[in-house]
């Protein structure tokens, strides 16, 4: 368990879709321990998710300037430039990401729709077609009764397997991945993000 209190009290509220009041104890854990690169991200996913995209990519960009090999900052921050409408800078974030971590199935999901952004319907299509490659997923097998020809990917976010690092020992690890990985907790937390990054009047408290 991660001994920073308000860096639990932060995930709590996550949880809750409680953002500003996250924002406010990361702010907190930051100034205890600035050096740990899983306190800007996660704050930076709170302000993405309550629009504030400046204040996303200035945590984003500090969480991959203290760690550069990881792949999930890349990817988050490659879908925040998306948002951005940084499409170039997004696309290659993506494309880093895969050089740290080629079998991660969501990152090529995620980059195939932002190459439908982009215009590029065959290269986005090939990224669909490695994703369900590394999972394991072919759509010609799914029944007749689905529509697949005018099926589109669903946006998944990224998982966040923490890496052991200098500044997110394991123990922080831990309590990272159980928020951003395991469906029983993170799912009211990513209503918005399905839900077209829609809040809900309880979020802004």
């Amino acid at each position: 368990m991660n001994d920073n209190v308000h860096y639990i009290q932060a995930l709590d509220k996550i949880k809750q879709n409680q953002l500003t009041a996250a924002i406010e104890l990361l702010t907190t854990a930051i100034d205890e321990e600035a050096t740990n690169p899983f306190y800007y991200n996660h704050r930076a996913v709170c302000y993405l998710n309550l629009n504030q995209f400046e204040l996303s990519l200035f945590d984003m960009n500090k969480s991959v300037e203290l760690d550069e090999s990881y792949a999930y900052f890349y990817s988050s921050r490659g879908f925040l430039k998306a948002r951005m409408k940084d499409f170039e800078g997004g696309l290659a974030d993506y494309e880093k990401s895969l050089e740290l971590d080629p079998k991660n199935e969501i990152t090529y999901n995620n980059m195939g729709l932002l190459l439908e952004q982009m215009g590029s319907m065959s290269r986005a299509k090939k990224m669909y077609e490695k994703g369900n490659e590394i999972i394991g997923y072919d759509p010609q097998k799914r029944s007749n009764k689905e529509n697949i020809l005018d099926e589109k990917p669903e946006f998944k976010p990224e998982k966040t397997t923490e890496k052991p690092t200098e500044q997110a020992p394991k123990s922080k690890k831990k309590v990272a991945k159980e928020v951003f990985s395991k469906k029983s907790s993170f799912k009211e937390f990513l209503g918005f993000i399905r839900n077209g990054f829609k809040l809900k009047k309880d979020d802004k408290k």
